[in-house]
């Protein structure tokens, strides 16, 4: 067990640090990304479309910065989720070397990935928050809700990472399948664009998607809303369903993945 705590410390450094070096800025690129993007999705962006959506969105805030809050809290979490799954797909295949070296744990070998995005988007999420206390945008006690929430989204993208993974071993198109349900679920989530601007059945069919639940939730938190708690015990139900499957299938197949990669 001190093996893998050891060899996921490692993969966690190589993941936020290495991957830096010999670069000039080096880690600094942690920072610098997210200001950018943050800065240009808070500025263009809240005078693009804020005007136009902020009706939609039933908020107090000011009508340049509400879109803005809103798109910037929806895309920080949706590239925690999409970063997770889509890196977690092909782990088997990226640490093939090292799965048939050392008898480590196929569950536990792709943990260090959702804890390497997590540390990316609270560094982002930090500088966004310190971006709002400027606006006059303070926390407020909802803001707790944002860690069960996001904990419960890892989990989501975890168990279905483990799964894909495990699929793509036999079945390497899985990966592409991935990438094109992520850009469907991208725009099936709103994200960009407010729910309440969709035709009925559309509206209806988005609110069967686990991921809206989670990033619906953290966007009503920074515009001052209230969580609805239902979307997030369902979530947690779904996340127990979903990681039961994924570990009885990676346990069940495990010595056919150590075979074939």
């Amino acid at each position: 067990m001190n093996s893998h705590y050891t060899l996921t410390k490692l993969f966690l450094k190589q993941e936020l640090v290495h991957q830096h070096k010999g670069e000039l800025l080096g880690k600094l690129w942690l920072l610098i990304q997210p200001i950018a993007y943050i800065f240009i999705f808070m500025t263009i962006f809240s005078q693009i479309m804020g005007m136009k959506l902020n009706m939609s969105l039933a908020t107090n805030l000011p009508a340049t910065y509400a879109y803005s809050i809103y798109l910037v809290s929806g895309l920080l979490a949706w590239q925690l989720f999409a970063n997770t799954l889509q890196n977690m797909t092909v782990i088997y295949q990226t640490k093939s070397a090292i799965i048939r070296k050392l008898p480590i744990s196929l569950p536990w070998l792709p943990l260090y990935i959702p804890i390497s995005e997590l540390v990316t988007y609270s560094v982002s999420m930090l500088l966004f928050t310190i971006y709002l206390l400027f606006l006059g945008q303070y926390p407020s006690w909802q803001h707790g809700w944002l860690v069960p929430i996001l904990l419960s989204l890892l989990l989501f993208a975890y168990a279905l990472g483990l799964i894909t993974a495990t699929l793509t071993v036999f079945v390497p198109d899985v990966r592409r399948a991935v990438a094109l349900l992520l850009q469907l679920m991208f725009w099936g989530t709103p994200i960009v664009y407010v729910a309440n601007i969709l035709p009925l059945w559309a509206a209806t069919l988005i609110t069967m998607n686990p991921v809206y639940w989670a990033i619906e939730n953290i966007q009503r938190i920074y515009l001052g809303q209230s969580v609805e708690l239902t979307w997030l015990f369902a979530l947690l139900v779904v996340d127990g369903v979903l990681l039961t499957l994924a570990l009885w299938m990676t346990r069940r197949l495990e010595v056919d993945v150590r075979d074939l990669i």
